[in-house]
C-alpha cells in the first residue's frame, strides 16, 4: 500500500492513541464521511464551517476604467 504523506502521519498519530480514543476518532470519522456524503458538490458547506469575510470599501477609481497618464 503506497501512502504519501500526510497519511503516514495520519496512521503512525492513530497508533499512539489508546483504545478508547481511537474509536472515538473511528465515530468522528464516520460522522464527517455521512455528513460530506449527504452534500452534494453543488452544495453549499454547512454555515458553521464557514465564517464571513469583511467586504471592504470600493475606492474611487477602482471601477474598469482606463487609467490615463501624461
Amino acid at each position: 500500500m503506497d501512502l504519501n504523506l500526510e497519511e503516514q502521519k495520519l496512521l503512525a498519530d492513530f497508533r499512539q492513541l489508546d483504545s478508547a480514543s481511537r474509536e472515538e476518532l473511528v465515530r468522528h470519522a464516520a460522522q464527517l464521511v455521512k455528513k460530506s456524503l449527504l452534500l452534494s458538490t453543488d452544495e453549499s458547506a454547512p454555515s458553521e464551517n464557514q465564517c464571513g469575510l469583511p467586504r471592504q470599501e470600493q475606492r474611487p477609481g477602482t471601477d474598469k476604467e482606463q487609467i490615463f497618464t501624461e
